[in-house]
Protein backbone atom coordinates (compact mmCIF):
# COMPACT_ATOMS: atom_id res chain seq x y z
CA UNK A 1 0.00 0.00 0.00
CA UNK A 2 1.58 3.35 -1.34
CA UNK A 3 1.62 6.25 1.30
CA UNK A 4 -1.22 8.17 -0.40
CA UNK A 5 -3.44 5.06 0.15
CA UNK A 6 -2.17 4.92 3.93
CA UNK A 7 -2.87 8.87 4.34
CA UNK A 8 -6.43 8.43 3.29
CA UNK A 9 -7.36 5.70 4.91
CA UNK A 10 -5.89 7.27 8.12
CA UNK A 11 -8.35 10.42 7.10
CA UNK A 12 -10.70 8.77 6.56
CA UNK A 13 -10.66 6.59 9.69
CA UNK A 14 -10.50 10.26 11.60
CA UNK A 15 -12.97 11.41 10.11
CA UNK A 16 -15.87 7.83 11.32
CA UNK A 17 -14.03 8.38 14.61
CA UNK A 18 -14.90 11.97 14.99
CA UNK A 19 -18.54 11.79 13.49
CA UNK A 20 -19.38 8.51 15.83
CA UNK A 21 -18.11 10.92 18.58
CA UNK A 22 -20.20 14.26 17.71
CA UNK A 23 -23.22 12.13 17.32
CA UNK A 24 -23.12 10.36 20.94
CA UNK A 25 -22.49 13.82 22.41
CA UNK A 26 -25.54 14.89 20.34
CA UNK A 27 -27.40 11.81 21.46
CA UNK A 28 -26.61 12.26 25.36
CA UNK A 29 -26.99 16.51 25.04
CA UNK A 30 -30.13 16.81 23.22
CA UNK A 31 -32.46 15.48 25.60
CA UNK A 32 -30.92 17.78 27.98
CA UNK A 33 -31.08 21.08 26.00
CA UNK A 34 -34.63 19.91 25.23
CA UNK A 35 -35.72 19.56 29.26
CA UNK A 36 -33.15 22.98 29.62
CA UNK A 37 -35.49 24.67 27.31
CA UNK A 38 -38.75 22.98 28.74
CA UNK A 39 -37.80 24.10 32.34
CA UNK A 40 -37.42 27.66 31.01
CA UNK A 41 -40.67 27.90 29.74
CA UNK A 42 -42.73 26.00 32.46
CA UNK A 43 -40.84 28.50 34.84
CA UNK A 44 -41.88 31.56 32.28
CA UNK A 45 -45.34 30.58 33.09
CA UNK A 46 -45.31 32.00 36.83
CA UNK A 47 -43.19 34.88 35.39
CA UNK A 48 -45.66 36.18 33.34
CA UNK A 49 -48.95 35.29 35.63
CA UNK A 50 -47.41 35.42 39.19
CA UNK A 51 -50.74 35.50 40.91
CA UNK A 52 -51.54 32.24 39.44
CA UNK A 53 -52.30 29.14 41.45
CA UNK A 54 -52.10 26.25 38.83
CA UNK A 55 -51.72 25.84 35.39
CA UNK A 56 -53.76 23.61 33.17
CA UNK A 57 -53.25 23.46 29.68
CA UNK A 58 -55.55 24.10 26.61
CA UNK A 59 -55.51 22.07 23.30
CA UNK A 60 -54.64 24.09 20.66
CA UNK A 61 -57.20 23.94 17.87
CA UNK A 62 -56.21 22.82 14.54
CA UNK A 63 -55.04 25.02 11.68
CA UNK A 64 -53.77 27.44 14.39
CA UNK A 65 -50.33 29.20 13.84
CA UNK A 66 -47.60 27.16 13.93
CA UNK A 67 -45.66 30.07 15.87
CA UNK A 68 -48.11 29.31 19.21
CA UNK A 69 -46.89 26.17 21.29
CA UNK A 70 -49.07 26.40 24.03
CA UNK A 71 -51.79 27.66 26.29
CA UNK A 72 -52.49 27.51 29.77
CA UNK A 73 -54.89 28.42 31.44
CA UNK A 74 -54.74 29.47 35.31
CA UNK A 75 -56.98 27.57 37.58
CA UNK A 76 -57.69 30.88 39.55
CA UNK A 77 -59.07 32.94 36.54
CA UNK A 78 -56.09 35.21 37.02
CA UNK A 79 -55.26 34.67 33.06
CA UNK A 80 -53.70 32.48 30.17
CA UNK A 81 -49.73 32.03 29.28
CA UNK A 82 -49.05 31.90 25.54
CA UNK A 83 -45.73 30.19 24.90
CA UNK A 84 -44.85 31.02 21.23
CA UNK A 85 -41.81 30.08 19.14
CA UNK A 86 -40.36 32.33 15.98
CA UNK A 87 -37.59 32.89 13.65
CA UNK A 88 -37.04 35.56 11.60
CA UNK A 89 -34.30 35.69 8.47
CA UNK A 90 -31.45 36.69 10.66
CA UNK A 91 -32.17 33.91 13.60
CA UNK A 92 -29.43 31.59 14.09
CA UNK A 93 -32.20 29.75 16.02
CA UNK A 94 -36.10 30.43 17.52
CA UNK A 95 -36.94 33.17 19.08
CA UNK A 96 -39.03 31.82 22.09
CA UNK A 97 -41.42 33.67 24.38
CA UNK A 98 -44.01 33.26 27.11
CA UNK A 99 -46.89 36.36 26.93
CA UNK A 100 -48.97 36.47 29.79
CA UNK A 101 -52.71 37.85 29.56
CA UNK A 102 -54.77 38.54 31.89
CA UNK A 103 -58.46 37.77 32.07
CA UNK A 104 -58.99 41.95 30.61
CA UNK A 105 -57.72 40.73 27.59
CA UNK A 106 -54.57 42.55 28.14
CA UNK A 107 -51.12 41.92 28.76
CA UNK A 108 -49.39 41.34 32.07
CA UNK A 109 -46.00 40.49 31.04
CA UNK A 110 -43.62 38.92 28.40
CA UNK A 111 -40.88 36.80 29.08
CA UNK A 112 -38.08 36.10 26.77
CA UNK A 113 -37.05 32.46 27.11
CA UNK A 114 -34.54 32.29 23.96
CA UNK A 115 -32.71 35.01 21.52
CA UNK A 116 -30.30 34.59 19.33
CA UNK A 117 -31.07 37.19 16.39
CA UNK A 118 -28.32 38.79 14.97
CA UNK A 119 -29.40 42.13 16.17
CA UNK A 120 -30.65 43.52 19.40
CA UNK A 121 -34.41 44.93 19.10
CA UNK A 122 -34.01 45.66 22.74
CA UNK A 123 -34.78 42.70 24.51
CA UNK A 124 -34.63 44.22 28.10
CA UNK A 125 -37.03 46.68 26.68
CA UNK A 126 -38.71 45.82 23.73
CA UNK A 127 -40.92 43.37 24.86
CA UNK A 128 -42.02 45.31 27.89
CA UNK A 129 -43.63 47.68 25.48
CA UNK A 130 -46.64 45.35 24.77
CA UNK A 131 -47.57 45.16 28.34
CA UNK A 132 -51.05 46.59 29.02
CA UNK A 133 -51.93 45.87 24.86
CA UNK A 134 -54.72 44.17 24.08
CA UNK A 135 -55.17 42.06 20.91
CA UNK A 136 -55.55 45.12 18.97
CA UNK A 137 -51.64 45.76 19.52
CA UNK A 138 -52.37 49.74 18.61
CA UNK A 139 -49.68 51.24 21.08
CA UNK A 140 -46.71 49.26 19.57
CA UNK A 141 -44.49 49.04 16.50
CA UNK A 142 -42.07 47.01 14.91
CA UNK A 143 -38.13 48.40 16.08
CA UNK A 144 -35.95 50.84 13.06
CA UNK A 145 -33.12 49.01 11.89
CA UNK A 146 -34.34 45.76 13.05
CA UNK A 147 -37.26 45.23 11.68
CA UNK A 148 -37.71 41.58 10.73
CA UNK A 149 -36.42 40.46 14.27
CA UNK A 150 -39.25 42.76 16.03
CA UNK A 151 -41.62 41.97 13.47
CA UNK A 152 -41.02 38.56 13.75
CA UNK A 153 -41.69 39.01 17.23
CA UNK A 154 -44.89 40.73 16.94
CA UNK A 155 -46.67 38.91 14.65
CA UNK A 156 -46.06 36.26 16.99
CA UNK A 157 -47.87 38.04 19.60
CA UNK A 158 -50.68 38.68 17.12
CA UNK A 159 -50.59 34.84 16.62
CA UNK A 160 -51.06 34.31 20.04
CA UNK A 161 -53.95 36.34 20.20
CA UNK A 162 -55.62 34.68 17.46
CA UNK A 163 -55.63 31.32 19.01
CA UNK A 164 -56.28 32.99 22.80
CA UNK A 165 -59.71 34.60 21.37
CA UNK A 166 -60.42 31.13 20.06
CA UNK A 167 -60.22 29.06 22.99
CA UNK A 168 -61.19 31.34 25.66
CA UNK A 169 -64.03 34.48 26.47
CA UNK A 170 -61.69 37.31 26.42
CA UNK A 171 -62.99 39.91 24.21
CA UNK A 172 -60.72 41.16 21.26
CA UNK A 173 -59.45 44.88 21.25
CA UNK A 174 -60.59 47.45 19.07
CA UNK A 175 -58.03 48.29 16.24
CA UNK A 176 -57.31 51.96 14.87
CA UNK A 177 -58.37 53.02 11.50
CA UNK A 178 -54.78 53.00 10.86
CA UNK A 179 -54.18 49.74 11.65
CA UNK A 180 -57.30 48.26 9.81
CA UNK A 181 -55.72 50.59 6.56
CA UNK A 182 -51.70 49.08 6.79
CA UNK A 183 -54.00 45.33 7.21
CA UNK A 184 -55.71 46.23 4.24
CA UNK A 185 -52.65 47.13 2.39
CA UNK A 186 -51.14 43.70 2.35
CA UNK A 187 -54.09 42.46 1.06
CA UNK A 188 -54.76 45.06 -1.87
CA UNK A 189 -51.27 46.32 -2.06
CA UNK A 190 -48.81 43.31 -1.68
CA UNK A 191 -46.01 45.20 -3.58
CA UNK A 192 -46.45 47.90 -0.94
CA UNK A 193 -45.02 45.74 2.20
CA UNK A 194 -41.63 44.64 2.83
CA UNK A 195 -40.24 40.93 2.79
CA UNK A 196 -41.28 41.08 6.42
CA UNK A 197 -44.93 41.87 5.44
CA UNK A 198 -44.74 44.99 6.39
CA UNK A 199 -46.63 47.88 4.36
CA UNK A 200 -45.78 51.30 5.83
CA UNK A 201 -48.29 54.02 5.80
CA UNK A 202 -48.15 57.69 6.25
CA UNK A 203 -51.55 59.34 7.54
CA UNK A 204 -52.08 62.72 5.46
CA UNK A 205 -52.08 65.71 8.40
CA UNK A 206 -54.40 67.70 5.80
CA UNK A 207 -58.30 67.77 6.32
CA UNK A 208 -60.26 67.24 2.98
CA UNK A 209 -64.06 67.10 2.05
CA UNK A 210 -65.68 64.36 1.66
CA UNK A 211 -63.08 61.89 3.38
CA UNK A 212 -62.07 61.48 7.26
CA UNK A 213 -58.40 60.68 6.57
CA UNK A 214 -55.87 59.78 3.55
CA UNK A 215 -53.16 57.05 3.98
CA UNK A 216 -50.35 56.23 1.54
CA UNK A 217 -47.86 53.52 1.16
CA UNK A 218 -44.00 54.27 1.75
CA UNK A 219 -43.83 53.32 -1.98
CA UNK A 220 -46.54 55.44 -3.62
CA UNK A 221 -47.86 52.47 -5.02
CA UNK A 222 -51.50 52.87 -3.56
CA UNK A 223 -53.87 55.06 -1.44
CA UNK A 224 -56.61 54.07 1.11
CA UNK A 225 -59.12 56.77 1.96
CA UNK A 226 -61.23 56.22 5.03
CA UNK A 227 -65.34 58.25 5.33
CA UNK A 228 -68.04 57.75 7.79
CA UNK A 229 -70.90 55.93 6.75
CA UNK A 230 -73.74 55.61 9.48
CA UNK A 231 -71.47 55.61 12.26
CA UNK A 232 -68.86 52.86 10.37
CA UNK A 233 -65.70 53.67 8.50
CA UNK A 234 -65.51 52.48 4.96
CA UNK A 235 -61.88 52.10 3.12
CA UNK A 236 -61.37 53.17 -0.04
CA UNK A 237 -58.34 51.93 -2.00
CA UNK A 238 -56.86 53.33 -4.81
CA UNK A 239 -53.76 52.58 -7.38
CA UNK A 240 -50.84 54.47 -8.00
CA UNK A 241 -52.49 56.42 -10.88
CA UNK A 242 -55.11 57.15 -9.24
CA UNK A 243 -57.72 54.50 -10.39
CA UNK A 244 -59.87 53.46 -7.72
CA UNK A 245 -59.59 49.19 -6.57
CA UNK A 246 -62.65 48.52 -4.24
CA UNK A 247 -64.60 49.78 -1.38
CA UNK A 248 -64.11 47.61 2.19
CA UNK A 249 -65.38 47.68 5.96
CA UNK A 250 -63.35 47.87 8.82
CA UNK A 251 -63.44 43.54 8.74
CA UNK A 252 -61.78 44.00 5.21
CA UNK A 253 -64.60 42.45 3.46
CA UNK A 254 -65.44 43.93 0.49
CA UNK A 255 -68.93 46.23 -0.36
CA UNK A 256 -70.65 46.95 -3.56
CA UNK A 257 -68.63 50.16 -4.73
CA UNK A 258 -71.57 51.71 -6.55
CA UNK A 259 -73.47 52.21 -3.21
CA UNK A 260 -70.30 54.76 -1.96
CA UNK A 261 -70.40 56.67 -5.68
CA UNK A 262 -70.25 60.07 -3.88
CA UNK A 263 -67.66 59.24 -0.80
CA UNK A 264 -65.65 57.74 -4.37
CA UNK A 265 -66.00 61.04 -5.93
CA UNK A 266 -64.32 62.84 -3.39
CA UNK A 267 -61.76 60.79 -2.40
CA UNK A 268 -60.67 60.24 -6.18
CA UNK A 269 -60.25 64.04 -6.35
CA UNK A 270 -57.92 64.26 -3.15
CA UNK A 271 -56.08 61.35 -4.66
CA UNK A 272 -55.52 62.83 -7.93
CA UNK A 273 -54.06 65.62 -6.86
CA UNK A 274 -51.21 63.62 -4.71
CA UNK A 275 -50.58 61.84 -7.81
CA UNK A 276 -50.14 64.99 -10.08
CA UNK A 277 -47.86 66.39 -7.44
CA UNK A 278 -45.52 63.74 -7.81
CA UNK A 279 -45.53 63.05 -11.46
CA UNK A 280 -44.76 66.88 -11.35
CA UNK A 281 -41.43 66.25 -9.39
CA UNK A 282 -40.58 63.23 -11.50
CA UNK A 283 -41.54 65.28 -14.79
CA UNK A 284 -39.36 67.99 -14.13
CA UNK A 285 -35.98 65.27 -13.04
CA UNK A 286 -36.74 63.55 -16.56
CA UNK A 287 -36.54 67.02 -18.06
CA UNK A 288 -32.74 67.49 -16.17
CA UNK A 289 -31.97 63.68 -17.34
CA UNK A 290 -32.58 64.30 -21.48
CA UNK A 291 -32.32 67.50 -22.37
CA UNK A 292 -35.41 69.38 -24.81
CA UNK A 293 -37.66 66.74 -23.10
CA UNK A 294 -41.47 66.73 -23.66
CA UNK A 295 -43.22 64.38 -21.13
CA UNK A 296 -46.52 63.06 -20.31
CA UNK A 297 -47.98 61.06 -17.99
CA UNK A 298 -49.08 57.86 -18.47
CA UNK A 299 -51.59 55.81 -17.08
CA UNK A 300 -51.46 51.72 -16.57
CA UNK A 301 -53.58 49.00 -15.91
CA UNK A 302 -50.92 46.85 -14.53
CA UNK A 303 -50.18 46.74 -10.44
CA UNK A 304 -46.74 46.15 -9.06
CA UNK A 305 -43.88 48.53 -7.68
CA UNK A 306 -44.03 50.88 -10.67
CA UNK A 307 -45.32 53.99 -9.41
CA UNK A 308 -45.14 56.06 -12.30
CA UNK A 309 -45.26 56.05 -16.38
CA UNK A 310 -44.66 58.78 -18.69
CA UNK A 311 -44.34 59.17 -22.28
CA UNK A 312 -41.11 61.17 -23.24
CA UNK A 313 -40.69 62.83 -26.61
CA UNK A 314 -37.03 64.43 -26.92
CA UNK A 315 -34.74 65.98 -29.99
CA UNK A 316 -33.05 62.58 -30.16
CA UNK A 317 -36.43 60.52 -30.23
CA UNK A 318 -38.85 59.14 -28.42
CA UNK A 319 -38.75 57.27 -24.97
CA UNK A 320 -41.11 55.36 -22.05
CA UNK A 321 -39.96 56.06 -18.73
CA UNK A 322 -41.05 54.60 -15.50
CA UNK A 323 -40.43 54.87 -11.91
CA UNK A 324 -40.35 51.61 -10.25
CA UNK A 325 -40.37 51.47 -6.08
CA UNK A 326 -39.54 48.01 -4.89
CA UNK A 327 -38.25 47.12 -1.35
CA UNK A 328 -35.10 46.67 -0.31
CA UNK A 329 -32.98 46.26 2.52
CA UNK A 330 -33.81 49.12 3.99
CA UNK A 331 -37.21 50.76 2.59
CA UNK A 332 -38.22 51.40 -1.26
CA UNK A 333 -35.22 51.65 -3.88
CA UNK A 334 -36.59 53.91 -6.46
CA UNK A 335 -35.34 53.77 -9.73
CA UNK A 336 -35.95 55.30 -12.88
CA UNK A 337 -35.75 53.20 -16.08
CA UNK A 338 -36.51 55.28 -19.41
CA UNK A 339 -36.59 52.72 -22.37
CA UNK A 340 -36.60 53.42 -26.33
CA UNK A 341 -38.92 51.53 -28.30
CA UNK A 342 -37.65 48.22 -28.50
CA UNK A 343 -36.81 48.21 -24.62
CA UNK A 344 -33.40 48.89 -24.22
CA UNK A 345 -32.54 50.62 -21.42
CA UNK A 346 -31.10 54.66 -22.27
CA UNK A 347 -30.69 55.65 -19.26
CA UNK A 348 -31.09 54.31 -15.42
CA UNK A 349 -31.07 56.48 -12.20
CA UNK A 350 -31.66 55.63 -8.49
CA UNK A 351 -33.60 58.34 -7.16
CA UNK A 352 -33.95 57.55 -3.39
CA UNK A 353 -33.10 54.69 -1.43
CA UNK A 354 -32.29 53.58 2.30
CA UNK A 355 -29.77 50.75 1.25
CA UNK A 356 -26.71 50.22 3.57
CA UNK A 357 -23.43 52.28 3.75
CA UNK A 358 -20.19 50.82 1.95
CA UNK A 359 -22.84 47.62 0.61
CA UNK A 360 -25.89 48.21 -0.87
CA UNK A 361 -25.90 51.82 -1.48
CA UNK A 362 -23.63 50.65 -4.74
CA UNK A 363 -27.27 50.25 -6.23
CA UNK A 364 -27.15 54.25 -6.59
CA UNK A 365 -23.54 54.13 -8.05
CA UNK A 366 -22.30 55.52 -11.61
CA UNK A 367 -20.87 52.29 -12.22
CA UNK A 368 -23.90 50.42 -11.79
CA UNK A 369 -25.87 52.61 -13.81
CA UNK A 370 -23.80 52.11 -16.81
CA UNK A 371 -23.32 48.06 -16.28
CA UNK A 372 -27.82 48.91 -16.75
CA UNK A 373 -27.62 51.23 -19.15
CA UNK A 374 -27.71 49.33 -23.28
CA UNK A 375 -29.36 46.32 -21.62
CA UNK A 376 -33.09 44.93 -22.61
CA UNK A 377 -35.72 45.47 -20.15
CA UNK A 378 -36.89 42.08 -20.67
CA UNK A 379 -33.58 40.28 -20.42
CA UNK A 380 -31.40 41.76 -18.30
CA UNK A 381 -28.25 40.43 -17.36
CA UNK A 382 -27.57 38.62 -13.61
CA UNK A 383 -24.52 39.73 -13.40
CA UNK A 384 -25.27 42.78 -13.83
CA UNK A 385 -27.90 43.22 -11.09
CA UNK A 386 -25.87 41.20 -8.68
CA UNK A 387 -24.59 43.12 -6.09
CA UNK A 388 -22.41 40.92 -3.85
CA UNK A 389 -22.92 40.67 -0.40
CA UNK A 390 -26.45 42.28 -0.85
CA UNK A 391 -29.53 39.81 -1.39
CA UNK A 392 -32.22 42.39 -0.49
CA UNK A 393 -30.64 45.34 -2.31
CA UNK A 394 -30.03 42.93 -5.24
CA UNK A 395 -33.04 41.61 -5.76
CA UNK A 396 -34.97 45.14 -5.31
CA UNK A 397 -33.54 45.56 -8.95
CA UNK A 398 -34.60 42.40 -9.98
CA UNK A 399 -38.13 43.08 -8.77
CA UNK A 400 -37.71 46.50 -10.62
CA UNK A 401 -36.69 44.76 -14.06
CA UNK A 402 -39.47 42.47 -13.80
CA UNK A 403 -42.42 44.66 -12.74
CA UNK A 404 -41.08 47.24 -15.60
CA UNK A 405 -41.08 44.96 -18.73
CA UNK A 406 -44.17 43.85 -17.36
CA UNK A 407 -45.46 47.38 -17.78
CA UNK A 408 -43.75 47.90 -20.79
CA UNK A 409 -45.27 45.56 -22.39
CA UNK A 410 -48.67 46.39 -21.14
CA UNK A 411 -48.60 49.65 -23.33
CA UNK A 412 -48.18 47.39 -26.67
CA UNK A 413 -44.58 48.44 -26.71
CA UNK A 414 -43.15 44.94 -26.83
CA UNK A 415 -44.25 42.16 -29.18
Amino acid sequence: MNESVKSITVLTAICLIVAIILSGVNYVTAPVIAENQANKANESLIVVLPDAESFEEIAIPEGSPETVTGVYKDTAGTGYAVTVSTSSQYSSSDMQFTIGVGSDGKIVNISLTNYAESKDFGTDTYPQSYIGQDSALSGVDTVAGVTYSSAAFKNAVADAFSVLLSVSDISAGEKTDEQIAAELAQQVFPYACNSAGICSLSASAESYDGISALYETENDTGYIATADDNAETVFMTFDAFGAAISVYDSQAQELDSAEYSAQLESASAVVAGLVQQKQDKIITRIGKMIDGAQVTPLTLSVRSSVSSAYSVTAPDGSYTAFVAQPYGYGGPVEIIYILTSDGEISRFKVISHNETEYFGEAVAESGYAEKQEGANITSPSEDDILISGCTFTSNAVRTAYDDVAEAFESLGAVE
